[in-house]
């Protein structure tokens, strides 16, 4: 596995690896810029799954 991994979840038979790459040595902004944009994508994908 690739990555700075900072937690590791198992649910079942199914391990994730959560890694911090993409924001790792980004600004406080740009973190809370990426995390903006991660959150609205995936509130478009639940909306549409949950219509």
């Amino acid at each position: 596995m690739e990555g700075n991994i900072v937690q590791t979840l198992h649910l079942d038979e199914t391990t994730i690896h959560i890694c911090d790459d993409y924001c790792r040595g980004k600004s406080k902004e740009d973190v809370e810029k990426i995390l903006d944009a991660i959150t609205k994508q995936n509130l478009r994908y639940l909306q549409i799954k949950t219509a």
